[in-house]
C-alpha cells in the first residue's frame, strides 16, 4: 500500500520472507511528523510481542524514532523503519534521508540525543548506526530473543 505523507495517518507498510530460511523483514514509510513515533511504537510492538520481547522493543523503537524525527524535523523526509527479525535476533531500524549523519544542533537537543540514546544502549543487546554516501543516516538496536521465541518460527 503507497500512501500520501500529508496525511498523518498515512504510513506505506510492507513485509518479506527474505532468501535466507528463517528471516522476515518489516518496513514502514513514516511521515516526518511527531504521530509517527506512536505508530512506530505500535507496530514494532505488534512485530515482537511474538517474539516475547515487545517492552523492550517498543521503547527502543520510540528513542530511534525520535532521534530520527529530530533529524528530519526541518528537512521534510519520510523516516523508513526496519524491522527484521533473524535467527535469535530482533533488529530495529529507522533511517531518514539527508547528510548521511545526525546533526546535534544546540544543548537542548544534545541533551535529548544523549537521553535517548542512553536509552537505547541500556535496553539494546547491540546498538549503532550508519550512513551512506546517498545521504541516508541510520540508528539500530538488536534485541536477543527468548530461546522459546526462536524455535516457534
Amino acid at each position: 500500500m503507497t500512501a500520501q505523507l500529508e496525511n498523518p495517518a498515512a504510513v506505506a507498510l510492507g513485509g518479506d520472507e527474505t532468501a535466507r530460511r528463517g528471516e522476515i523483514a518489516y518496513w514502514a514509510e513514516l511521515p516526518p511528523i511527531t504521530d509517527a513515533v506512536p505508530v512506530a511504537r505500535a507496530l514494532v510492538r505488534a512485530i515482537a510481542e511474538e517474539y516475547g520481547c515487545a517492552a523492550e522493543a517498543e521503547l527502543l523503537a520510540s528513542e530511534l524514532a525520535t532521534c530520527a524525527l529530530r533529524r528530519v524535523a526541518s528537512g521534510g523526509e519520510a523516516l523508513t523503519l526496519t524491522v527484521v527479525r533473524s535467527g535469535a535476533w530482533l533488529w530495529i531500524a529507522v533511517g531518514a534521508c539527508g547528510t548521511g549523519w545526525w546533526p546535534v544542533d544546540d544543548a537542548a537537543n544534545e541533551a535529548s540525543y544523549a537521553c535517548g540514546l542512553a536509552i537505547v544502549a541500556r535496553l539494546a543487546d547491540r546498538f549503532g548506526h550508519f550512513g551512506t554516501s546517498g545521504g541516508v543516516a541510520g540508528l539500530w538496536a538488536e534485541v536477543a530473543l527468548a530461546s522459546d521465541a526462536e524455535g516457534g518460527q
